[in-house]
């Protein structure tokens, strides 16, 4: 069974800092189309199309506002006026995380590499799900956990928190 074409609007363009990809957190400059009110990466209709979704402001888009962004605007070069947070000033270390009462939580699904910073409550529901990994560097429930302790639970969180 086919789309109709009267539901797909195609030939759209965008310059940039309009949209962003939804799977890379990555600005989108191109042809898009729109589909049941979703926007895709490609001139006209495809099935293998990205989803890339509009920008919001600042204070709404956690996209635009996350350290994985920052981080990209800065090794690639691409930068956006909407990014506003500051990088990581301090990363506990396994000397002074005993007397630091910051915590930090962390998680990937376990067929990918990316690793996210996440919040507390979002760390209480992750833990039971399979298809996820996650941990905390901190005092947490009268337990602390260090860098080190973090990267054997969840590998790669040390390179993550150090870029």
């Amino acid at each position: 069974m086919g789309i109709p074409k009267s539901n797909i609007v195609t030939g759209k363009y965008t310059s940039g800092e309009e949209f962003v990809e939804l799977s890379s957190n990555t600005p989108y400059q191109g042809y898009y189309y729109e589909l049941n009110n979703k926007f895709y990466s490609e001139k006209e209709y495809s099935p293998t199309a990205k989803e890339i979704i509009r920008i919001q402001s600042p204070e709404r888009n956690k996209l635009l506002n996350s350290l994985p962004t920052a981080i990209y605007s800065l090794i690639s070069g691409v930068t956006s006026k909407s990014i506003s947070t500051p990088l990581v000033n301090a990363i506990p270390s396994e000397s002074n995380s005993k007397i630091n009462k910051s915590i930090r939580f962390f998680c990937k699904k376990v067929n990918s590499d990316i690793i996210k910073e996440i919040d507390e409550q979002t760390y209480k529901s992750l833990q039971s799900q399979p298809i996820y990994q996650t941990t905390y560097i901190g005092m947490y429930l009268d337990k602390t956990q260090s860098i080190e302790q973090a990267e054997s639970q969840l590998p790669g969180v040390k390179a993550f928190l150090a870029a």
